[in-house]
């Protein structure tokens, strides 16, 4: 742009141009900026749908008892595996078709030998 030239925004790009300037600002928790914050509440909300979604479509108890058991094993972690692998964890739970039979597999060995 010209120099000495002025753009007017719109309300939309005013607010855009507020957030990036407020972006790198400490969030009011103090213990992150504002963007991490966004971007914490953000992977929280597509953590929640994938478990809503993924609750609709357990078909049976014993199904149900699985995803249980993978998600406190991802949450609150008992063993090394667990706390290396939480976050594949949590996927076999929410996302199992995203998840490769390599890790599916992996993880009943462990299931079987640690006796989870």
């Amino acid at each position: 742009m010209p120099e000495g030239v002025v753009e007017r925004l719109t309300g939309g790009d005013m607010e855009s141009v507020i957030r990036h300037m407020h972006a790198d600002s400490i969030s009011p928790s103090g213990k992150r900026t504002n963007l991490e914050a966004l971007e914490a509440i953000e992977a929280l909300t597509l953590v929640e749908e994938a478990a809503q979604e993924r609750s609709e479509s357990i078909k049976s108890e014993a199904e149900k008892q699985e995803v249980d058991m993978l998600i406190r094993r991802s949450f609150n972690p008992e063993c090394e595996f667990d706390r290396k692998y939480s976050a594949i964890i949590a996927a076999l739970a929410l996302k199992p078709d995203e998840v490769s039979w390599y890790w599916k597999l992996r993880e009943r060995i462990h299931r079987f030998v640690h006796h989870h």
